[in-house]
């Protein structure tokens, strides 16, 4: 299945910082409220799989919030894993794994990642396509 570039109305800005981080003004501003509701339902320890982790703006608050669960971030796209590694570096936490390039929109991406505790998927529902988004909910 072919990435789909996203409509104009998603909150993603291609300004890329000397450090390779990009701004999603969205993550920025429900990145604290997103958290707040996974924590209520996250394990108390284990491994996390974001999908779609955009700039990486949310994984840091993940990680940072609820240090006891190791967190695996993904993205589809070159320059936003890039973003990610920038936000992970800079954030020094010893508890988020280097991203990995996953299309979770994909039948059978659930095959490429080991079993996980918590999968979050925020931001991107709204975005994608009827088909991908069966894809994403049936992971086989």
């Amino acid at each position: 299945m072919k990435v789909r570039t996203p409509p104009s109305t998603a909150s993603i800005t291609t300004d890329v910082d000397e450090n390779g981080k990009l701004n999603a003004p969205s993550a920025a501003r429900n990145a604290n409220d997103v958290c707040a509701a996974i924590s209520v339902i996250a394990p108390h320890s284990g491994v996390a799989l974001e999908i779609a982790s955009g700039t990486g703006q949310h994984i840091v608050t993940f990680a940072s919030a609820m240090p006891h669960i190791q967190w695996q971030p993904t993205e589809v796209e070159p320059v936003r894993i890039r973003s990610i590694q920038a936000y992970v570096h800079e954030a020094a936490q010893g508890n988020i794994a280097q991203p990995i390039l996953l299309n979770a929109a994909q039948v059978g991406w659930s095959a490429k990642v080991s079993p996980m505790d918590l999968i979050t998927v925020a931001n991107l529902l709204h975005l994608i396509p009827k088909a991908s988004l069966q894809s994403l909910l049936q992971s086989r």
